[in-house]
């Protein structure tokens, strides 16, 4: 059979499923290995089918249980992973005829096991195929909500908490959905109007972030002219924030703490106009530290000095002279769950603790680093009072201002943000 068949695309997808249940790997990178050699059409098939199997987990558990009178508990990887793939292509994919969702998944069954398994998932697939999806118990409470948004109890009961039921709905629906494809242009290497020119797809401004483009249709963006010269950074709107709203001048001295992949820092060193050598990236593990500089250089951020250090044990030097710092520090991502599948599942209120913590201690380290006057900008991907407020709060520390991202209003992954000032 032909890697590039619609098939294909679907047994690349099971074998993701597989190794991410049997080997807890991360779904981005299992399906990355998984994918090679796949056209860009049926890559984006597997990664489709990949990411809604992953994010719709409990949803497709509840459907099964009740279609097949089973716990998925009970159902071996070789007859689960096909319903789900079936399922998903049945309730969410329009575009795939439900006899193609019903015999395809079939045939990914015969080709899992040998076991006679495909016979299962050809009368439940026939069966939802024909009969419809049994009803979604709602998002009245927490506990539906959980089922029907496809997210931890505990996520749903936070939101509902924090966030009030109707901005929960709102919120949980939207995860759900398709990541933007958001792009900025480096302006240290072009313009926007040019970027419009050559991207090659539809796309629009933002009103607020004079050098953001969102894109109508998905790009292979290291595969183009523009990302080899450097010209663009596949980026959040959500995180190109960052860089605007520290605002660091040209004379100032600024830190970017916990700064590897580069993606802030380099949009740092473009609002900077890479002036001078006011912009230092800290990163403490070497390896990410040397990638940080590759990809700054093919940036064009040539001023910016790369340092491998522990931001938790800045020079001592430093204390009371920086202008302005940004830091980013490990978060549990509860922001970005449209493009990264498995995060909802692994985060726990357990590590989200343990990652506050960790927070809290880099921003007090951060805060004695400022000089008078000075400002510190706190930005998580994540969402919540546990990794915003209440580390503030245990920092001892009163931002000037608050602002949250929501990706179900914003439409971009979501961020909190905080002004320190001193």
């Amino acid at each position: 059979m032909s890697r590039t068949s619609p098939a294909g695309a679907r047994d690349v997808a099971a074998r993701t499923l597989m190794r991410a249940r049997r080997d807890d790997a991360y779904v981005d990178r299992a399906l990355r290995s998984a994918a090679a050699g796949l056209s860009s059409r049926d890559h984006g098939l597997a990664r489709a089918l990949t990411y809604a199997a992953v994010q719709r987990r409990d949803t497709l558990a509840f459907w099964i249980e009740a279609l097949t009178g089973r716990s998925v508990f009970d159902l071996d990887d070789e007859v689960l992973i096909p319903l789900e793939i079936g399922l998903v292509q049945l309730a969410f994919m329009d575009r795939v005829p439900p006899h193609a969702a019903v015999s395809e998944s079939v045939d990914l069954a015969k080709r899992l096991s040998n076991r006679g398994g495909d016979r299962m998932v050809n009368a439940v697939l026939r069966r939802a195929a024909d009969d419809g999806l049994p009803a979604l118990p709602g998002d009245d409470t927490p506990a539906d909500a959980a089922i029907t948004h496809s997210v931890p109890r505990w996520l749903a009961e936070q939101w509902y908490a924090e966030y009030g039921p109707d901005e929960a709905r709102a919120l949980l629906r939207r995860i759900n959905e398709p990541a933007e494809r958001a792009i900025r242009v480096n302006t240290l290497k072009t313009t926007i109007d040019d970027v419009e020119q050559q991207i090659g797809v539809q796309s629009h401004r933002d009103d607020e972030l004079a050098d953001a483009l969102v894109l109508a249709d998905a790009v292979d963006l290291e595969q183009t002219d523009l990302w080899a010269s450097g010209a663009i950074v596949a980026q959040a709107r959500g995180a190109q924030l960052a860089a605007h709203l520290l605002a660091p001048q040209g004379g100032e001295r600024v830190l970017d703490l916990c700064a590897a992949p580069g993606g802030k820092t380099s949009h740092l060193a473009a609002v900077m106009g890479d002036a001078g050598a006011g912009l230092t990236a800290v990163e403490a593990h070497r390896g990410r530290a040397a990638a940080l500089r590759k990809t700054l250089d093919r940036l064009g951020a040539d001023a910016v000095r790369v340092v491998t250090g522990d931001a938790l044990e800045p020079p001592v030097a430093l204390r009371g002279k920086v202008d302005a710092i940004l830091l980013d520090p490990p978060c549990a991502a509860l922001g970005t769950l449209q493009r990264q599948p498995d995060v909802r599942w692994r985060a726990t209120p357990e590590s989200i603790a343990d990652v506050a913590r960790q927070q809290r201690e880099l921003l007090e380290a951060a805060a004695e680093l400022l000089a008078p006057g000075g400002r510190l900008l706190y930005s998580v991907c994540s969402l919540g009072a546990a990794e915003s407020d209440d580390v503030l709060a245990a920092a001892g520390v009163v931002p000037e201002w608050r602002r949250t991202v929501f990706p179900h209003r914003d439409l971009t992954d979501g961020f909190e943000y905080a002004l320190v000032r001193r």
